[in-house]
């Protein structure tokens, strides 16, 4: 989503920088939005991030674990 432009837009997003501590590396195979995020894609409200043109809607998301420090399988997930 771009409000400045009021684009709803599917674009690519770069890999974050490897993982460190308790954070996780995840890839999003799937996402799914809910009503709320159909009133943000109508530019009823919402705003990037300090510093962004785009804010990414979506959640309830299955996905892949990639990278975890301590975990070394795949593990296969799904969060909120």
């Amino acid at each position: 989503m771009f409000p400045g432009t009021r684009e709803v837009r599917i674009i690519d997003q770069p890999q974050p920088p490897v993982v460190k501590g308790t954070e996780v590396l995840l890839r999003v195979r799937e996402v799914g939005i809910c009503g709320t995020d159909r009133e943000i894609a109508a530019f009823e409200y919402g705003a990037p991030p300090p510093g962004e043109d785009h804010l990414v809607i979506g959640h309830e998301a299955p996905g892949m674990l990639l990278h975890r420090t301590g975990i070394k399988e795949v593990v296969r997930l799904a969060w909120n």
